[in-house]
């Protein structure tokens, strides 16, 4: 499906594959370029790592296993006899290729994003006529069907289509050449771009560093007068706490670019970079087939919004006239962790690389947007995907909330008991690099507590306002608490557990559950954050445990949720605790108000759509029993229905009887059973 999304994410990655072939007179965008993550960008503390491999090679018609052997040469391949790569040893696959993750310090790391690309340009399955390269042997319409596999684990088999796809499971067909006919019939060399989402399984390990492989990508093989290339890249977007936040946006689509003079632009908008004097760090990826070592004028270049003219990008390895020139590097240095592991990858381009920005010249302080443009007037290369990151400033309030005892013990998430006081704990301090501003807390107090107002411990300048009919305390704090480098600040606030039992007859009431709210924007970065949720930890290396505090009632079996019901009428609804997983109607039959074999179970139909009610016709002792999962606790109500009158008086019997009162009547007797009947007279217009 075109375009995925994270999960939740909230989480992040970027991908960035180029897609050439040779002789093309046109720069054509085929599919136009549109943003990959779902909400366009992502913020993040991490960074991005391309993890990917070639997977065709050169070797002989009468040697075809030479292609697992890196090629070191400087041959492009349009010259070149190319075969599979298929380095895995398994009978099941006729192509391979390896590539291994290396997260600097995973033990602190955590992927958000994960996604997979592969490509290549497929006409036919063999070449048969260097000359005529679509004369061959017909190409196999499994392309879009791969296998994939994490480290340590076994084959996966990924699918790319065009049908709708569950968050997080997205797969897109981006590209098929061959079937694309408002160019001569077909794409120049027939490429295809496939992509899979495969965050989740990355995430499958605890660890995700280490080999990758992908296997089964069809290309085009033999020999031909053109282009036969193809690959694959994992695009890994990791958080790590410890490391600066980062303003990310992946595109993908597909161009073609040649020797005729034309460019292919990307724009990236949304970010703001650091004010004045910090410098400003960005980092770009970039993955190309189809760029050749031999053939120059391939350019790669970018344009902060706020200046007039590009700057072209490179490298050690991608010279500033020739970047995509079949290399996968790293910050200027070639990825040795491949297998195999050759220096020309014969059409396969994967770079990352840290812009140099001198003085902050090509992204000046305080930008918000940029654009990445491809051109070329002698190599041809396609275009399928670009990637941008850069640092940005921005302050990150961290709230924690937490419980203690009235003593200072911490009791989060342990038992208490009805009608004891609590101390509920918020600290905040701002771990980014922007001062906040106009930071406000609101925090929703459960229902089953009260606020205690005389007990609350503020740090100077904090001021609040309670609203008792929403239950809510809303704290207002003072710039001076939330600058860069300030320590932690702290807000104690008492509360009492409500006393009643029948204050936790609701499903889970059992479970407190409280969160606090942050709402704040920067000093130079304007966007407000609004109500960013509390944590209830940290671990060690700075991530949260997101959620609510939250603490079990220990007492609550102790409670009798006993209670009298009057039928008056025909009938009487009778109305338990409500968002129990389900209800079980009994009536106690012995009237020993326990649920035993003699008790009959009730089902009045259900006709309100409701399974906590039941409507009853006879007096009786009712029993429920109302059924939830953990960790809320089910328990059981007993509901004694007794006739209308038997205990007591009707009330307007006692008001005609007292002299005291204005109201007139009489009291007569039925003439059927001899209760007694009240009548009342009203005279006049207002009576």
């Amino acid at each position: 499906m075109k375009k995925g999304s994270f999960s939740n994410l909230n989480q992040i990655l970027v991908y960035f594959f180029l897609f050439g072939f040779l002789s093309i007179s046109y720069a054509q965008e085929a599919v136009p370029f549109t943003p990959r993550l779902e909400g366009d960008s992502f913020e993040v503390r991490g960074d991005i790592i391309f993890v990917g491999n070639n997977i065709l090679n050169r070797a002989t018609q009468a040697n075809p296993a030479q292609a697992n052997d890196p090629y070191n040469g400087t041959q492009d391949n349009n010259a070149l006899w190319m075969e599979y790569i298929d380095i895995d040893g398994d009978p099941s696959t006729f192509s391979s290729s390896s590539a291994s993750l290396n997260i600097a310090d995973p033990s602190c790391s955590q992927v958000r994003y994960a996604g997979l690309y592969w490509a290549a340009t497929y006409p036919n399955e063999r070449s048969t006529n260097a000359n005529a390269p679509f004369t061959g042997t017909p190409r196999i319409e499994d392309w879009n069907q791969i296998k994939f596999r994490t480290p340590g684990g076994t084959y996966v088999d990924l699918v790319a289509d065009t049908s709708p796809d569950p968050a997080g499971e997205e797969d897109d067909i981006i590209f098929d050449g061959y079937n694309y006919t408002n160019i001569n019939n077909s794409f120049k060399d027939s490429p295809y771009i496939c992509y899979k989402n495969v965050t989740n399984l990355v995430r499958s390990n605890t660890n995700p560093n280490g080999e990758y492989t992908v296997a089964n990508v069809r290309a085009t093989k033999g020999r031909r007068n053109g282009s036969s290339s193809a690959g694959w890249v994992l695009v890994v977007i990791y958080e790590n706490p410890n490391e600066t936040g980062k303003f990310i946006s992946t595109f993908d689509g597909y161009a073609g670019l040649s020797s005729a003079v034309g460019a292919v632009d990307v724009n990236v908008n949304g970010f703001r970079t650091l004010p004045t004097p910090f410098p400003v760090r960005a980092r770009i990826g970039v993955g190309a087939l189809e760029g050749d070592i031999g053939i120059t004028n391939d350019r790669f270049l970018i344009k902060a919004n706020s200046n007039a003219t590009y700057t072209t990008l490179s490298t050690g390895f991608n010279p500033a006239n020739n970047f995509f020139n079949s290399t996968i590097t790293t910050n200027g240095l070639q990825v040795p962790t491949r297998n195999p592991y050759g220096t020309n990858t014969l059409g396969l381009d994967l770079d990352i690389l840290n812009l140099n920005n001198p003085t902050n010249s090509v992204i000046p302080n305080g930008e918000t947007g940029a654009t990445l443009r491809f051109t070329s007037t002698g190599d041809g290369y396609g275009s399928f995907l670009a990637t941008f990151s850069v640092e940005i400033i921005e302050p990150e309030i961290l709230l924690e909330k937490r419980v203690e005892d009235i003593a200072g013990n911490d009791i989060t998430g342990l038992g208490v008991t009805l009608g004891q006081q609590l101390d509920y704990i918020l600290s905040f301090q701002n771990r980014g690099n922007d001062d906040a501003i106009n930071y406000t807390i609101r925090d929703v107090l459960p229902t089953n507590v009260t606020l205690i107002p005389g007990n609350l411990v503020l740090p100077p300048g904090v001021t609040y306002v309670f609203d008792a009919p929403s239950n809510t305390i809303t704290f207002t704090i003072p710039n001076n608490l939330i600058e860069i480098g300030d320590p932690i600040s702290t807000i104690r606030m008492r509360v009492r557990v409500a006393e009643n039992c029948f204050d936790f007859v609701d499903a889970c009431t059992d479970i407190i559950q409280n969160l606090a709210y942050s709402t704040y924007r920067g000093f130079f970065n304007s966007a407000t954050i609004t109500d960013d949720p509390s944590v209830s930890e940290f671990d060690n290396c700075g991530f949260v445990t997101p959620g609510a505090t939250n603490f079990l009632l220990d007492d609550l079996s102790d409670c009798d949720f006993s209670r009298t019901v009057q039928l008056c009428g025909a009938n009487v609804l009778l109305d338990s605790g409500d968002n129990f997983d389900d209800y079980i109607w009994y009536r106690d039959v012995n009237e020993n108000r326990v649920i035993d074999a003699g008790d009959l179970v009730l089902n009045d139909g259900n006709p309100d759509n409701d399974l906590s009610t039941l409507l009853v016709t006879q007096p009786g002792i009712y029993i429920v029993d109302k059924i939830v999962a953990d960790p809320c606790k089910g328990f059981q109500e007993i509901i004694t229905v007794i006739p209308f009158g038997a205990t007591q008086i009707n009330p307007i019997i006692g008001l005609i009887n007292d002299p005291t009162n204005t109201v007139e009547g009489e009291v007569v007797s039925c003439s059927v059973d001899g209760d007694l009947l009240p009548k009342i007279f009203l005279c006049g217009l207002n009576d």
